[in-house]
């Protein structure tokens, strides 16, 4: 059994850019029963500093530690720094593809499995592929077939994904697959929309290309030369897995139907 003094030791090193990493990873060596009691009240005491807490959080990611929830949902809250990793280790610990939403995470943290069961079950449709498919169509049925609750592939040449947002919106994703980049290399692109630039919109829009987990918004004419802000991200497709798959597709949903309702005010796409 782990001594105390070595959790003590390892956790204030993570306070020393020289021996954060390694603290962390013997902390996560040790277990969550050893170390997770040490570290969890660390997490949402502001008095710390801030690569300190943000091992913390990675730690309970890693340990998908179910009794961080509550802790971390205040982070994500009240840290803007710090909510993203706070989102992913909530991911970790739920199952549950909610994106920055503190509402939401709340509402879910009350009651994960009927929360599951009410927003994020596929609607019977969702897993089940067609003839004539590309083979990478395959991987974000089995990456989303649990979240969206439509993935059709379009005869125009893109998988369309529909996805649940905050607030019971919805957010529409295609996914393209075959375009060859400047290297030689088959690309995945995942593609969203989210409404007409508004005047003044573009500072908006160029803060939340510094901030974005993935993916990057542009400004783009449609066939009638009006201007529109759509989200889009080109990844390597050997380097994509399910699970990479489906937290891109999640972290761009999010982010696009978030500048939709600041662009509209509404629910369009």
């Amino acid at each position: 059994m782990p001594d105390r003094d070595d959790v003590a030791h390892c956790i204030a090193q993570l306070g020393n850019f020289r021996t954060r990493a390694k603290a962390r990873q013997e902390l996560q060596r040790l277990g969550p029963d050893a170390a997770a009691p040490r570290l969890l009240p660390l997490i949402a005491d502001r008095n710390q500093p801030e690569n300190l807490r943000w091992s913390a959080i990675t730690l309970m990611r890693a340990w998908a530690y179910e009794p961080a929830s509550a802790a971390l949902l205040d982070v994500v809250k009240t840290h803007s720094g710090l909510r993203g990793s706070a989102v992913q280790a909530l991911e970790a610990i739920t199952g549950l593809a909610i994106g920055d939403f503190p509402d939401e995470w709340e509402a879910a943290l009350k009651d994960v499995e009927a929360y599951r069961r009410r927003n994020q079950e596929p609607d019977g449709t969702a897993a089940v592929g067609v003839d004539g498919e590309p083979d990478g169509c395959h991987l974000f049925r089995e990456a989303l077939g649990k979240v969206a609750t439509e993935i059709t592939w379009e005869p125009e040449g893109y998988l369309y994904l529909r996805l649940p947002v905050e607030g019971g919106r919805k957010q529409q994703v295609a996914v393209t697959f075959g375009e060859i980049d400047a290297a030689g290399r088959a690309m995945t692109t995942i593609y969203t929309e989210c409404g007409p630039l508004k005047e003044g919109s573009l500072e908006s829009i160029n803060r939340r290309n510094v901030t974005v987990r993935c993916g990057r918004f542009y400004v783009e004419k449609d066939d009638q030369g009006v201007e529109k802000v759509v989200m889009r991200e080109a990844v390597p497709s050997k380097r994509l897995t399910a699970k990479l798959a489906r937290e891109m597709v999640v972290a761009i949903a999010t982010e696009a139907d978030s500048l939709e309702r600041e662009l509209t005010d509404a629910d369009h796409i």
